[in-house]
Protein backbone atom coordinates (compact mmCIF):
# COMPACT_ATOMS: atom_id res chain seq x y z
CA UNK A 1 0.00 0.00 0.00
CA UNK A 2 1.39 3.49 -0.87
CA UNK A 3 2.51 5.38 2.22
CA UNK A 4 0.12 8.43 1.06
CA UNK A 5 -3.26 6.01 0.82
CA UNK A 6 -5.10 5.27 4.23
CA UNK A 7 -7.54 3.36 5.03
CA UNK A 8 -11.20 4.70 5.12
CA UNK A 9 -12.66 5.99 8.24
CA UNK A 10 -15.46 3.80 9.74
CA UNK A 11 -18.92 5.22 8.72
CA UNK A 12 -21.11 6.77 10.95
CA UNK A 13 -23.42 3.80 10.94
CA UNK A 14 -20.61 1.57 12.29
CA UNK A 15 -19.67 3.91 14.91
CA UNK A 16 -23.43 4.30 16.18
CA UNK A 17 -23.59 0.59 16.19
CA UNK A 18 -20.68 0.16 18.54
CA UNK A 19 -21.38 2.93 20.47
CA UNK A 20 -25.48 1.64 20.86
CA UNK A 21 -23.30 -2.07 21.69
CA UNK A 22 -21.71 -0.71 24.70
CA UNK A 23 -24.45 1.23 26.19
CA UNK A 24 -26.71 -1.60 25.91
CA UNK A 25 -24.65 -3.84 27.96
CA UNK A 26 -26.22 -4.29 31.58
CA UNK A 27 -24.64 -2.37 34.34
CA UNK A 28 -21.72 -3.42 35.55
CA UNK A 29 -22.58 -4.30 39.26
CA UNK A 30 -19.79 -6.93 40.54
CA UNK A 31 -17.11 -4.53 39.50
CA UNK A 32 -18.38 -1.40 41.46
CA UNK A 33 -19.52 -3.74 44.31
CA UNK A 34 -15.53 -4.89 44.68
CA UNK A 35 -14.57 -1.69 44.40
CA UNK A 36 -16.98 -1.07 47.48
CA UNK A 37 -18.75 1.68 45.67
CA UNK A 38 -22.23 1.78 44.47
CA UNK A 39 -24.54 3.92 42.23
CA UNK A 40 -27.53 5.17 43.39
CA UNK A 41 -30.16 7.80 43.00
CA UNK A 42 -30.70 10.14 45.99
CA UNK A 43 -34.60 11.29 46.74
CA UNK A 44 -36.74 13.25 49.54
CA UNK A 45 -39.46 12.39 51.19
CA UNK A 46 -40.46 15.83 52.93
CA UNK A 47 -37.12 16.82 54.78
CA UNK A 48 -35.71 13.15 54.87
CA UNK A 49 -33.09 12.33 52.47
CA UNK A 50 -32.83 8.99 50.74
CA UNK A 51 -30.36 7.38 48.45
CA UNK A 52 -31.66 3.63 46.67
CA UNK A 53 -28.96 1.73 44.48
CA UNK A 54 -29.59 1.77 40.99
CA UNK A 55 -29.54 -1.54 40.19
CA UNK A 56 -33.16 -1.76 41.72
CA UNK A 57 -34.37 1.39 39.62
CA UNK A 58 -36.21 0.76 36.81
CA UNK A 59 -37.20 4.18 35.89
CA UNK A 60 -38.63 7.49 37.69
CA UNK A 61 -41.49 9.06 36.36
CA UNK A 62 -44.45 11.33 37.62
CA UNK A 63 -47.23 9.91 39.78
CA UNK A 64 -50.55 10.15 37.46
CA UNK A 65 -53.40 7.91 37.11
CA UNK A 66 -53.56 5.94 40.63
CA UNK A 67 -56.38 4.02 40.58
CA UNK A 68 -57.50 2.93 44.61
CA UNK A 69 -57.36 -0.40 45.66
CA UNK A 70 -60.71 -0.97 47.46
CA UNK A 71 -59.49 -2.67 50.75
CA UNK A 72 -55.83 -2.40 50.52
CA UNK A 73 -53.11 -2.31 52.99
CA UNK A 74 -52.89 1.43 54.43
CA UNK A 75 -49.47 1.68 52.90
CA UNK A 76 -50.67 0.62 49.42
CA UNK A 77 -51.65 4.34 47.86
CA UNK A 78 -53.04 2.24 44.40
CA UNK A 79 -52.23 0.86 41.53
CA UNK A 80 -50.42 2.60 38.45
CA UNK A 81 -50.85 1.30 34.94
CA UNK A 82 -46.89 1.19 33.28
CA UNK A 83 -47.28 0.81 29.95
CA UNK A 84 -50.01 -2.21 30.39
CA UNK A 85 -48.64 -3.60 33.83
CA UNK A 86 -50.49 -3.16 36.41
CA UNK A 87 -47.94 -1.55 39.90
CA UNK A 88 -48.31 -1.52 42.78
CA UNK A 89 -47.41 2.03 44.71
CA UNK A 90 -46.05 1.53 47.73
CA UNK A 91 -46.36 4.78 50.27
CA UNK A 92 -42.46 4.50 52.03
CA UNK A 93 -43.49 7.19 53.99
CA UNK A 94 -46.19 5.53 55.74
CA UNK A 95 -44.01 2.25 56.19
CA UNK A 96 -41.57 4.17 57.61
CA UNK A 97 -43.40 6.31 60.22
CA UNK A 98 -42.39 9.65 58.82
CA UNK A 99 -45.67 11.28 59.82
CA UNK A 100 -46.30 12.75 56.51
CA UNK A 101 -50.09 13.50 54.44
CA UNK A 102 -50.68 10.75 52.13
CA UNK A 103 -49.85 10.82 48.48
CA UNK A 104 -48.47 14.11 48.41
CA UNK A 105 -45.60 12.92 46.09
CA UNK A 106 -45.06 14.14 42.36
CA UNK A 107 -42.67 11.31 41.07
CA UNK A 108 -42.62 7.68 41.90
CA UNK A 109 -39.59 5.42 41.63
CA UNK A 110 -40.09 2.27 39.46
CA UNK A 111 -38.26 -0.06 41.60
CA UNK A 112 -37.55 -4.04 40.64
CA UNK A 113 -35.13 -6.83 40.79
CA UNK A 114 -34.98 -7.48 37.32
CA UNK A 115 -38.27 -6.09 36.16
CA UNK A 116 -40.71 -3.46 36.88
CA UNK A 117 -42.77 -4.87 40.62
CA UNK A 118 -43.35 -1.68 42.24
CA UNK A 119 -43.66 2.32 42.93
CA UNK A 120 -42.59 4.25 45.56
CA UNK A 121 -43.51 7.89 45.89
CA UNK A 122 -41.26 10.17 46.14
CA UNK A 123 -41.44 13.91 46.93
CA UNK A 124 -38.67 15.33 44.80
CA UNK A 125 -35.72 13.59 43.19
CA UNK A 126 -31.74 14.07 42.99
CA UNK A 127 -28.74 13.18 41.85
CA UNK A 128 -27.36 9.97 40.66
CA UNK A 129 -24.10 9.70 42.90
CA UNK A 130 -21.54 7.33 43.69
CA UNK A 131 -21.02 6.63 46.87
CA UNK A 132 -18.13 4.61 49.26
CA UNK A 133 -19.55 1.30 50.98
CA UNK A 134 -16.36 2.74 53.62
CA UNK A 135 -17.52 6.01 54.00
CA UNK A 136 -21.48 4.54 54.97
CA UNK A 137 -22.02 5.07 58.42
CA UNK A 138 -23.73 1.59 59.75
CA UNK A 139 -25.92 2.67 63.02
CA UNK A 140 -26.56 5.87 63.82
CA UNK A 141 -29.46 8.10 65.69
CA UNK A 142 -30.81 8.62 62.22
CA UNK A 143 -31.50 5.22 61.53
CA UNK A 144 -33.23 4.18 64.75
CA UNK A 145 -36.46 6.00 63.16
CA UNK A 146 -36.63 3.25 61.04
CA UNK A 147 -37.12 -0.22 60.43
CA UNK A 148 -34.37 -2.80 61.05
CA UNK A 149 -33.15 -3.53 57.98
CA UNK A 150 -34.40 -1.30 55.32
CA UNK A 151 -31.22 0.49 54.86
CA UNK A 152 -27.37 0.32 55.14
CA UNK A 153 -26.60 2.91 56.65
CA UNK A 154 -26.07 7.38 56.57
CA UNK A 155 -23.78 8.85 53.90
CA UNK A 156 -21.86 11.78 55.34
CA UNK A 157 -24.56 14.15 53.82
CA UNK A 158 -26.92 12.55 55.78
CA UNK A 159 -28.74 10.45 53.65
CA UNK A 160 -30.25 6.77 54.40
CA UNK A 161 -28.77 4.74 52.13
CA UNK A 162 -31.76 2.00 51.57
CA UNK A 163 -31.72 -1.79 51.01
CA UNK A 164 -32.72 -2.82 47.87
CA UNK A 165 -33.32 -6.20 48.66
CA UNK A 166 -35.44 -5.43 51.95
CA UNK A 167 -37.27 -2.62 50.13
CA UNK A 168 -38.38 -5.18 47.63
CA UNK A 169 -39.35 -7.61 50.82
CA UNK A 170 -41.41 -5.04 52.52
CA UNK A 171 -43.09 -4.01 48.80
CA UNK A 172 -44.03 -8.16 48.54
CA UNK A 173 -45.34 -8.35 52.17
CA UNK A 174 -47.23 -5.12 52.17
CA UNK A 175 -48.68 -6.15 48.50
CA UNK A 176 -49.52 -9.89 49.73
CA UNK A 177 -46.85 -11.53 47.44
CA UNK A 178 -45.76 -10.19 44.13
CA UNK A 179 -47.30 -7.30 42.09
CA UNK A 180 -49.78 -8.59 39.76
CA UNK A 181 -48.99 -10.17 36.29
CA UNK A 182 -51.84 -9.00 34.90
CA UNK A 183 -51.52 -7.12 31.74
CA UNK A 184 -54.21 -4.81 30.43
CA UNK A 185 -54.58 -2.76 27.39
CA UNK A 186 -54.25 1.02 27.63
CA UNK A 187 -51.44 3.75 27.53
CA UNK A 188 -49.30 4.83 30.11
CA UNK A 189 -51.27 6.90 32.28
Amino acid sequence: MPRDVQPAPPSAATILAHRAALLAQPPRREADHAKGAIRVLEFSLGHHEFALGLEWLREVRPVRGLAALPLALPNVLGIANLRGQLLPVIDLAGVMGLGLPRHTAAMMLVVGADAPEYGVVAHEIGAVDTLSMADITRRSERMREFQDGMAHGCTAAGRLLLDGGELMKLARSTWGARAPDKNIPGEIT
